[in-house]
């Protein structure tokens, strides 16, 4: 398993990495619920639901910089519900 730290450094994982897809899994997760959850709050447009909200955008800024931080780039949607005519890109 020395390879691994090695691999992990020069971000060149693949599919046969189980840990890579769980991190994966988590940081679209995390965001997507963050998404979800905004959007819920702002159908509300209650003056309380505004402090979720900036709560809400805070945790999927964090989670947003560890993705980033562990590939280097990679695609978010920041709404939704997202368009049809983006889901096929």
């Amino acid at each position: 398993m020395v390879e691994l730290p090695i691999q992990v450094h020069q971000h060149k994982w693949d599919i046969a990495h189980g840990w890579a897809n769980n991190a994966w899994g988590f940081i679209y997760g995390g965001i997507n619920t963050c998404n979800r959850l905004i959007y819920q709050f702002e159908s509300l447009g209650t003056p309380e639901a505004e402090a979720f909200i900036a709560e809400l955008r805070a945790v999927r800024a964090c989670i947003t910089y560890w993705g980033v931080d562990a590939s280097g780039i990679f695609r978010l949607w920041l709404i939704l519900p997202i368009p049809a005519n983006l889901l096929l890109l």
